[in-house]
């Protein structure tokens, strides 16, 4: 697992993103739900593609898809998206290859399921 993550014990993942750390909370259960089915249908959405364009052109797709699925996630749950350009724009220069790639995904996911939420809150 890459040092710019830690899973934490109380369900918070801390990540160091071009030397500006950002904790995501543990989402709640509704967040959560949502997060997934958002997964499910970035899934959907990029399997057709994958038939009508060239591999490339798939690969970049998918690249944007989660970049967008990851941003929401950090505006939700660290209250800060990832790093802009200075229009406004997400900065791809500075995110880390570690940061978009399955497995990650797949760890946050796995931990979310792991830690108990608490009754009543988030």
């Amino acid at each position: 697992m890459p040092e710019e993550f830690t899973l934490n014990p109380d369900g918070t993942i801390t990540f160091d993103l071009d030397g500006a750390v950002r904790v995501l909370r543990r989402p709640t259960l509704r967040q959560y739900r949502d997060a997934l089915e958002t997964l499910s249908a970035l899934r959907d959405e990029i399997e057709p593609s994958a038939e009508d364009e060239g591999f490339s052109t798939t690969v970049k797709i998918q690249l944007d898809k989660i970049v967008l699925w990851l941003d929401h996630i950090f505006k939700e749950l660290a209250g800060e998206a990832l790093p802009r350009t200075s229009d406004g724009e997400i900065d791809d220069t500075k995110l880390p290859a570690w940061l978009l790639s399955g497995e990650l995904i797949a760890s946050i996911i796995t931990h979310w399921q792991a830690v108990p939420s608490h009754r009543g809150g988030r």
